[in-house]
């Protein structure tokens, strides 16, 4: 983290530069609160990025990063509704509503969360501004590389982002980060080998790096090769233990593989680090059912439902295991809300 944010910073300062002379510019606003998220500074990208939406209440770009920004800070209701306004400015960007159905995912509306990704495309937001490229075109050097190439990833555009991201890596062999988001955007190009010999080779300089074997874990996974990812998830909450994605995506192996007491120990720790990750509740239940531990698969359901109590798929099969635990009061609480959601 604090190797990309050296290489961002050189960005944040050119765009400080336009901005101490048009403070009001709204493209560099927009690209300062770019950078500042991309550097993991949340709460300062927020404020770049509502003074840009101050200045133009109508702008669906500086929208949808404060949308982003919202969700980073951890509050997917205000992101969802940021979203959710970006997609009324403009139907046809359809690569928002893949951002929608995350968020929403968050919020455990699982049922709208497929909705949007079945509606996902690749038109992006369009700016309405034509100083945008001019002042994206400022800064210079790897930390520029960088941060275009994770603009045009954001966009779809993902051969433009490949070439940002080598220019960024030639321009500074040793940053990590660039590695790391080279590999990335070459995993979802569907050049999966060329992403994991890249990270190998890295991992290889630094081998107690745990973002690297999350990532060579996730990608292993991706591909469908669970026992490969495996290793290289548990190597990476055992480096870092609050390592938050590492262990989500440590326990939905886990599952894969048929480790269903495993999972729900993984689950157990994903909620510890934040008790309002609902699709973690949801898979904590559903492992904790197939291992036979049907009294605690129903604890969590009910905690589940009580977090997002519209949602008609999650009080169903909560009615049914309550029936089948022989708690009647409970499946009939769930009944009477069903009924009274279908009105």
């Amino acid at each position: 983290m604090e190797e990309a944010r050296g290489h961002l910073a050189a960005a944040g300062s050119s765009l400080d530069q336009v901005l101490g002379l048009r403070p009001d510019l709204v493209p560099a606003l927009i690209a300062r609160g770019r950078v500042h998220l991309d550097m993991g500074e949340v709460e300062a990208a927020r404020r770049t990025l509502g003074r840009a939406l101050e200045l133009d209440p109508a702008n669906a770009v500086a929208l949808f990063e404060l949308g982003r920004a919202d969700a980073e800070a951890g509050d997917a209701e205000l992101a969802a509704k940021r979203f959710e306004r970006v997609l009324a400015l403009q139907p046809a960007a359809s690569l928002v509503h893949y951002s929608l159905a995350q968020v929403y995912r968050r919020l455990g509306r699982v049922a709208d969360a497929r909705s949007e990704l079945e509606k996902r495309g690749n038109e992006r937001v369009e700016g309405s501004d034509p100083w945008l490229a001019e002042v994206d075109a400022l800064a210079s050097g790897s930390a520029a590389y960088r941060a275009r190439g994770g603009f045009a990833w954001r966009e779809g555009r993902l051969e433009d982002a490949v070439t940002e991201y080598r220019r960024a890596v030639a321009a500074d062999p040793q940053s990590l980060a660039a590695r790391r988001d080279l590999a990335f955007v070459l995993a979802q190009a569907g050049r999966v080998d060329e992403a994991l010999e890249l990270l190998r080779s890295a991992l290889e300089e630094r081998p107690d790096n745990a973002l690297l074997h999350h990532t060579i874990g996730l990608l292993e996974a991706r591909r469908g090769r669970p026992d490969d990812a495996l290793p290289e998830l548990q190597k990476a909450v055992d480096l870092d233990p609050r390592f938050e994605e590492a262990r989500w995506d440590l326990a939905r192996v886990l599952a894969d593989l048929g480790q269903p007491a495993e999972a729900a120990e993984q689950l157990a720790q994903v909620l510890a680090l934040d008790p309002n990750r609902q699709e973690a509740r949801r898979l904590r239940a559903v492992v904790l059912a197939r291992a036979g531990r049907l009294e605690e698969a129903e604890a969590e359901m009910v905690l589940a439902v009580a977090a997002t109590p519209d949602d008609v798929e999650l009080r169903s099969e909560l009615a049914r295991l309550a029936d089948h635990l022989g708690h009647q009061q409970l499946a009939r609480e769930q009944r009477r809300a069903l009924a009274a959601l279908d009105r």
